[in-house]
């Protein structure tokens, strides 16, 4: 086994859900942030990360929880060492409100198909990515002889539909150019060499395309 590595001050926000009638399938997304102290359940920004959670999932999915790591890597699979704490939400997703008219319609379909979202650094270097499942539906993306997945509508109007979302649920504070000391971050870490690198700010995210959960993933490049 490697010897851990960790990163003073940065910390993990796991937000785990679970289909609604199929409580086998779940998932979870997370959000790296860089906090001169550990962040508690009760703070800004757990708060305003579980408003964006419950956005980006359908109302056929519970956002279960949301826990807290510090982070660490090396010894285990992702996460690293044991929650600082875990909050229970079991709140119902709100995508079919929050989206408005960007989508086509939501009709359950391919249950490993994601909307990929790049966290944009404002340095160098490889953006973080979150895949998001449960938030399209067979009628938002189409494929061309079941080829690579695209979304519908354009992506810029998916883009400023995200971008109403991030601000309601008042994100953008903690991009690199936002008011808050905490940030949201991207870290650079190496598993095969298990290298740490540091961490660089987000500063935008940015709606790519659809694509498929990682094993059966075909979407642009």
């Amino acid at each position: 086994m490697a010897t851990p590595v960790f990163l003073a001050n940065v910390y993990e926000l796991i937000f785990n859900y679970q289909n609604t009638s199929d409580t086998t399938l779940k998932w979870r997304t997370t959000h790296e942030i860089f906090s001169s102290s550990a962040p508690l359940p009760t703070d800004a920004i757990v708060t305003d990360l579980t408003l964006l959670a419950e956005a980006m999932a359908d109302t056929d999915t519970t956002l279960e929880t949301v826990a807290c790591y510090a982070w660490a890597r090396g010894t285990v699979p992702y996460p690293e060492g044991s929650a600082l704490w875990i909050k229970t939400l079991g709140v119902p997703c709100t995508a079919s409100s929050d989206w408005g008219t960007t989508r086509v319609t939501y009709v359950p379909g391919d249950k490993s198909l994601c909307l990929r979202i790049d966290k944009e650094t404002v340095t160098s270097g490889r953006p973080g990515r979150n895949f998001i499942r449960a938030l399209l539906g067979t009628g938002d993306v189409s494929s061309i002889s079941g080829g690579k997945w695209q979304l519908v509508k354009s992506r810029t109007l998916w883009q400023e539909a995200f971008e109403v979302i991030l601000a309601d649920a008042n994100v953008e504070q903690y991009f690199s150019a936002g008011s808050s000391a905490i940030k949201l971050v991207v870290v650079r870490y190496s598993p095969k060499t298990n290298t740490v690198h540091g961490y660089s700010e987000i500063g935008s995210m940015q709606i790519i395309n659809a694509t498929t959960a990682k094993g059966n993933r075909k979407s642009a490049r």
